[in-house]
């Protein structure tokens, strides 16, 4: 009996100094990651504060886009197509909507705010023929038979009218659509 447990013991000692070099060589490596992580991070911070006369660059820049709000699971991305496209002017860009499911709601997608894409949510009134949605300066019409955008600013004296072609598709697919068109608008910018 007393040889069976000694070498017990002899086992448990060996498993524990085991189990004590895996936790130290665990620690030695996490503390050698943190020591390379930090100089690094010195090394990056130290190149910014020297490199006072660099040129800026932002068209290399990764974009971070906001996701799609959760409100529009389960709807539907009309992406608008204006008809007149005869200059460059920022009236001749597409126009971006989600519907919700229940199609009591609509997010007219602003690409001006912070370098985003945030959706200003518009409440619908619906007919057999038009989805509408209005708010102080505007007004805004989609056929829901052939799909045609007219888009009405009322702020000016003369009220002025767009229109637009718009086609279906999944939610993300607009979100990609209204992302690659924010990316086009960033992409000329010096700063």
């Amino acid at each position: 009996m007393i040889a069976a447990t000694s070498g017990q013991d002899h086992r448990s000692n060996h498993n524990t100094h085991n189990a004590e070099a895996i936790v130290r060589t665990a620690l030695i490596n996490l503390a050698s990651k943190l020591a390379a992580h930090h100089l690094l991070r010195m090394s990056l911070a130290g190149i910014v504060a020297v490199s006072t006369s660099a040129a800026a660059d932002t068209t290399n820049r990764a974009l971070q886009v906001s996701p799609v709000p959760g409100i529009f699971v389960g709807g539907v991305g009309l992406l608008c197509e204006p008809h007149n496209t005869d200059s460059n002017s920022g009236e001749n860009r597409p126009e971006f909507l989600l519907l919700t499911k229940n199609r009591e709601s609509l997010g007219w997608a602003n690409l001006f705010n912070d370098d985003d894409i945030s959706y200003q949510m518009l409440a619908v009134a619906k007919t057999p023929d038009y989805y509408t949605a209005s708010q102080d300066s505007f007004d805004l019409r989609v056929h829901r038979k052939d799909l045609t955008l007219s888009l009405k600013d009322t702020s000016a004296t003369t009220a002025s009218a767009s229109a637009f072609s718009c086609m279906t598709m999944s939610i993300s697919d607009l979100h990609k659509a209204a992302t690659a068109e924010l990316r086009l608008l960033l992409s000329g910018n010096k700063i």
